[in-house]
């Protein structure tokens, strides 16, 4: 568990100085949660926990981009989705512990250009009247080179 969080802390400060991308909530326009947590709070009976994300390419070039969604910490008999053009069906938790979002073998890809903005992003969390956090990371990278981390971002449910 350390050793994963330790991996996960030096992995976001490369990613930090490569962020190309801006995440913003639809309602917080101005903050940047690039490399951050997001807190969504909610009760072990919830059917959904989720939030959502708009995608800016704030860099002078265009890509083709991806999500990939790691299961840092999750608690076991839950269940995810992370939509990213679509929505997959859910996964049960610990089923893909690393995951690029698509569905039968397909992997999800949004073109961006320089200065655009892409909705549709989201992560959901069902709890299964399980009670206890789950955190995932969320990073979202350039699909000609997947080392490369555009932008990254951590959700706590």
């Amino acid at each position: 568990m350390i050793k994963k969080i330790l991996t996960v802390i030096l992995l976001l400060g490369t990613i930090s100085v490569l962020a190309q991308l801006k995440l913003i909530e639809p309602s917080r326009p101005n903050i940047n949660l690039n490399s951050t947590t997001i807190n969504i709070s909610g009760t072990p009976a919830d059917v959904d926990l989720e939030f959502a994300l708009s995608v800016i390419n704030v860099s002078s070039q265009s890509y083709t981009v991806k999500c990939r969604r790691t299961e840092v910490d999750v608690q076991t008999n839950t269940k995810n989705a992370t939509c990213w053009v679509l929505c997959p069906p859910d996964a049960d938790a610990e089923d893909f512990p690393v995951f690029v979002v698509g569905q039968n073998g397909v992997e999800y890809s949004e073109f961006i250009a320089s200065g655009d903005t892409v909705v549709g992003f989201s992560a959901k969390h069902k709890p299964n009247s399980e009670d206890g956090c789950s955190l995932y990371l969320y990073e979202f990278f350039d699909d000609a080179d997947p080392l490369v981390t555009l932008a990254s971002v951590f959700g706590r449910f």
